[in-house]
Order: C-alpha cells, then sequence, then structure tokens
C-alpha cells in the first residue's frame, strides 16, 4: 500500500495466506504460536534456494512465508524489497518461534534483505495476520464517507479485517463547541455512513470518551497492526493527533496519516522564504499547478469486520446537545451531500459565476456543511466541477477553503487571536449585540441574513460580509463575539473557515484592505435588487417595494410597518467612527463597497 504522509515502511504491507506458510528446515510454526519478536539482525540474504519446493524461482511473483534461523535482540527486523519487483517497497511483517525469524513477503524472489529497522509492533504481541486475520482501524473525523476517502482505502488496504470507528469525543460535547444543528448533521451523517458500511459487509463501531483512549482499547481487543486517519488543520486536531499517536505506539500500533479535507495538504505549496501564504492569489497559481497529485479513490466494494466486536448505539442527537436544531436545517450525511452535488453540477453550476452573489437566488452550492463533516470530498468535487461551465470560479472557492486550511495549520490560534493585530479598542455594549443576533438592527439586508442564519443553520456567503462587517465595523464589536455565535448555529461551522473568514472581515487576517467597511446599503441595492431576499427572511417588510424595503426609515410614518424596529445606528457615523479608531484618526474615507 502507497499511503500519503506514511512513516518509512510506506509500500504494500502484505497478509499471510496460512496455506503457504513453511519453513525451510523445521516444521511449520502452528499461527497460534507466532508472535513478533524483537531481533537486533538477520541473516543479510534469503534468496531464492531459500524458498519451498516446487516455486518457480525465475521471477514469477509469489506471497511466501520464508524463515531462517536467527538471533534474538533488541529491535524490528525490517524487510524491504527487490527493486525490480513488482511491488518496490515491501514493508513485511516478521514473526518468529523460538530459534527463527519469519519474514512474510512478496517479491519476484521469493525474499531479498533483511536488516533492522524501524519497530514495526510490541514483543510477545500476537500477530493477527498469522491467526489467518490482518486487522486495522480507520478512525472516521471530518470524512464521514465511503467515496473518496484515503483513510479507508488505505486501512483497507492493509487487511484483511477493518474496524470502522467514530468517536463522540466527550471534549467537543462537552465544550463550548457542541452546537444543535452541528449534532444533528453529525448523527444524520453516522447513520448515513453506518449504512452504507452495512451495505458492503461492514458497520460503523461507534464510541463515545476520549478518541485516544478508545481507539487504544480498540488496537487491544483486536491486535490491530495499523491505525489509519485524516490530518487535519487546527489547534484541537493537531492535539488530538498527538494524543493519538502516542496512545497507538504504546498499544503496539502504528498510527498512518492519510490526506484529509482540503484538496492540497498544508505545506504543499510555499512561497519563498515562508512557512504559508500570506496572500490568496499568489496561493491560488501555486494551488492550480499541485491540485491534481491526488485521483479520487472509488467507494470499496466490501468491508469485513472483525468477529466479536460490538458496533455500539448511535444516539438521537437530542441526547448528546442541548436545545433544539433551527427548524429548517437540512437534512446530512454522505447520500444527502451526493444528491445535492449532482443536481449541483447538472442546474447550477453553469450560472455560478453570474449569480453566486445574488442573496435571494439559489445560485450557490450549499455544499458547505456536507464539506464540513466530509461528506463529500472537496477533492471529488473539484474533479467532478473541472472543465465544465462555472468550474472554474466555482473551483477557485474551493481553493479559498484550502487557504484557510494552510494559514490555520501555521496559525493554530486563529480561532482566539488576531492573525495580524491592529490595537484595536472593541465596545462591549450587550443592547447592539443582541440586536444584531436576533435580526433586529434595522437595517433590513442584515437582518434577514442573521434570520436566515437562525432559522436554516445556513447562511448566503454574500450576507455573511455583510453581516460580520456590520457588527464589527458599524457596531464595533469583537471579532471573535460574531464568530462564536456563527459557529453556535452554523452546520458548516468550521474552525478553520469561519474563523479566518472573520478575521478577513475585521481587517486582522489576510485582507490586503484591512480598513474596507461594507455599506449594507450599497450591499442590499446590488446583490438584492427587487428586495427578494428582504422579504423571505423579514415578514414585516413583506408589503415594501424596492428601494424602499432596503431603507425604510427614509419611508412616510404610514408607511413604515410598525412591527419592524428603527435603526440602530446611522451607518455613514458608525463606519466613520471604525476607521477613525482604527487609524488614530488619520483616515475617514470609507471604501465604496
Amino acid at each position: 500500500m502507497r499511503a500519503s504522509n506514511a512513516s518509512p515502511r510506506a509500500g504494500r504491507m502484505n497478509r499471510i495466506d496460512n496455506s503457504l506458510v513453511n519453513v525451510i528446515g523445521s516444521s511449520p510454526i502452528a499461527p497460534k504460536q507466532a508472535k513478533y519478536i524483537e531481533t537486533s539482525h538477520a541473516p543479510n540474504t534469503v534468496g531464492p534456494e531459500m524458498m519451498p519446493p516446487g516455486r518457480n524461482n525465475a521471477g514469477s511473483v509469489v506471497r511466501r512465508a520464508i524463515a531462517c534461523r536467527g538471533p534474538i535482540s533488541t529491535q524490528c527486523a525490517r524487510f524491504e524489497g527487490n527493486p525490480t519487483a513488482m511491488y518496490s517497497s515491501i514493508s513485511a511483517q516478521v514473526i518468529a518461534a523460538p530459534g527463527w525469524v519469519m519474514v512474510v513477503a512478496s517479491s519476484d524472489m521469493g525474499a531479498h534483505r533483511i536488516g533492522t529497522g524501524d519497530r514495526h509492533g510490541p514483543c510477545g504481541r500476537r500477530l493477527p495476520s498469522v491467526t489467518g486475520v490482518a486487522v486495522a482501524v480507520v478512525l472516521f473525523t471530518r470524512d464521514l464517507r465511503v467515496h473518496d476517502n484515503p483513510a479507508l482505502v488505505g486501512a483497507l488496504a492493509a487487511a484483511d479485517r477493518v474496524v470502522p470507528l467514530f468517536v463522540l469525543d466527550d471534549s467537543i460535547l462537552q465544550g463550548g463547541f457542541a452546537a444543535p444543528n452541528r449534532v444533528h448533521l453529525l448523527v444524520d451523517a453516522l447513520v448515513d455512513l453506518r449504512a452504507a458500511l452495512q451495505a458492503r459487509g461492514g458497520d460503523l463501531v461507534v464510541r463515545r470518551g476520549d478518541p485516544a483512549t478508545e481507539v487504544a482499547e480498540i488496537v487491544a481487543a483486536t491486535g490491530s497492526a495499523t491505525v489509519h486517519v485524516a490530518a487535519d488543520v487546527s489547534g484541537f486536531a493537531q492535539r488530538r493527533a498527538a494524543r493519538l499517536q502516542t496512545a497507538v505506539e504504546a498499544a503496539g500500533a502504528e498510527l498512518v496519516t492519510h490526506p484529509g479535507p482540503p484538496i492540497v495538504a498544508p505545506g504543499t505549496v510555499l512561497p519563498t522564504g515562508g512557512d504559508h501564504f500570506k496572500v490568496f492569489t499568489p496561493y491560488w497559481r501555486a494551488w492550480e499547478r499541485v491540485r491534481h497529485r491526488r485521483a479520487v479513490l472509488a467507494a470499496p466494494d466490501h468491508v469485513r469486520l472483525p468477529e466479536g466486536i460490538d458496533p455500539g448505539d448511535i444516539r438521537d442527537a437530542a441526547l448528546l446537545v442541548d436545545g433544539a436544531p433551527s427548524p429548517e436545517l437540512v437534512r446530512g450525511g454522505e447520500h444527502a451531500a451526493r444528491t445535492r452535488l449532482d443536481a449541483w453540477i447538472e442546474h447550477g453550476l453553469a450560472h455560478y459565476d453570474e449569480l453566486r452573489d445574488l442573496c435571494a437566488v439559489d445560485g450557490t452550492s450549499a455544499l458547505s456543511p456536507a464539506l464540513h463533516f466530509g461528506c463529500l470530498s472537496a477533492t471529488e468535487v473539484a474533479a467532478r466541477c473541472d472543465g465544465r461551465p462555472g468550474g472554474e470560479p466555482f473551483v477557485r472557492q474551493l481553493a479559498w477553503r484550502d487557504f484557510h486550511h494552510q494559514v490555520t495549520a501555521a496559525f493554530p490560534a486563529i480561532a482566539g487571536s488576531d492573525y495580524r493585530p491592529r490595537g484595536d479598542r472593541w465596545d462591549d455594549d450587550p443592547q447592539t449585540f443582541d440586536a444584531w443576533t436576533q435580526g433586529r438592527t434595522g437595517y433590513p439586508i442584515v437582518d434577514a441574513a442573521m434570520r436566515q442564519l437562525l432559522a436554516t443553520g445556513w447562511m448566503h456567503n454574500r450576507a455573511r460580509m455583510i453581516a460580520a462587517s456590520f457588527l464589527v465595523k458599524d457596531l464595533h464589536h469583537d471579532w471573535r463575539r460574531g464568530a462564536a455565535h456563527f459557529a453556535h448555529w452554523l452546520a458548516d461551522g468550521d474552525i478553520a473557515q469561519n474563523s479566518a473568514n472573520w478575521q478577513w472581515i475585521a481587517g486582522t487576517g489576510n485582507d490586503t484592505r484591512p480598513n474596507r467597511v461594507f455599506n449594507p446599503l450599497r450591499q442590499a441595492e446590488r446583490f438584492d435588487p427587487a428586495g427578494a431576499y428582504v422579504h423571505r427572511w423579514v415578514p414585516e417588510l413583506t408589503g415594501v417595494a424596492a428601494p424602499g424595503v432596503h431603507r425604510p426609515w427614509t419611508l412616510a410614518a404610514a408607511e413604515r410597518p410598525a412591527a419592524y424596529p428603527a435603526r440602530i445606528v446611522d451607518h455613514d457615523v458608525a463606519a466613520a467612527a471604525f476607521l477613525a479608531r482604527r487609524t488614530g484618526g488619520g483616515e475617514q474615507q470609507r471604501l465604496p463597497i
């Protein structure tokens, strides 16, 4: 198996066929007697003459257990295949009976060389493949799908039996990041993933607790040799990966990391003299050159679970998190996501560039929740959109996601600390903040956006920028408060995307024009010209036509709906005050957006 970011043993991990277990010069070792061993060295060569009789020594590829005498000492031996063989690099399992070393391998000449190498398993641990079943664990995190899942494919290539595992992390469920909308979509995704695995003969094993502890227990119970997981970029994910590494190694297995949510992994492309790109345009050019490196992987046909594993229950979301979800929250899971993707490619993609900023139109894919949970692979989405009308501007938005991933990987504190501190002094007015969260600011385009969020758990991207700019640059609230509110309600509440976008709006992130201010009135007139978006989400204004619907305070008293609130700030005054604060009074001109 060739796996990205694997250990130096990357290669094809062979599974033993018990019918071919032979020991030259000795009787066969019973599978149940086989153990991992520690050995300081083994004989320098094991040539064709060591192969069992009756096998073709002239270059045919055979799977064999080859054995020879060797002392037992301090390190696990490593096997490397003949570079001229069908498989150019082979990592074989090393087992022993008293006085014997056995190498399980495939090569054109049986076995080519044995030497000392890195540790493959603890001394005395039973080797699952010699008992007839090689076992691996795949830990699902933000890759809840069977299509184009490198970690799942890697686990299936490494072992005969695979434990597909998801751990409901108590540090999330009992912390501030668990929110009703995302927990409901998570449960949808787990139910859907279980059904997909069961249709292939397997199941989804669900546990609750600390992922590192639960993985270690599964490894111990099954004798798994490898644990496969997708990489991720947030500070939380990086800390989880470190704990996993320690726990898996202590359990005697190997942690193998595979490509995660990004199409282009952080660090794949770098600017001259830097550890990550800070400006999108040069990143986009570099990203375009390398993004086709990984092929889209097919969903597996079969998944076999080890016997005796209790899959566990998937609990109802209401039992996992307090609070009700948004009433118009979409369904989650891979099946629903793929249906949405198919419809988007057929009916929406071609018109994406012309419609994407119109708030009232279904002109965006709305795939962000599926991408957040990994119910869709961004790599597959990009591949399916490539070369189609509308494909390039849409794929560019996927590159923005990767841009934020690589920024977050380099700056894991992005959710709580300014990427580029500006020395801002923020207000703390609970009345204006509450008016913003409830969609009662008196600015209809802002209020429509905030009410859409509460009702659906999603918000149009253009509306997100307008609403976020209003909070930070009109109401002078800390961007972190807005990001936290979005994170609570957004079904796609992703640390990298949510935090990076809020910092972009606040001018503390990767915006090359940090003092830009979105004018909600101009934005409304450009991107909701007929007022349809406002009419949909602010029913108090349904009977008010454009352009007055965007400026209700200008209407005659008899035409102004009494139920709709007065505006809480004057945009021109508030924006000028923000710029004066940000620039120390030296810049009073707002950018006309």
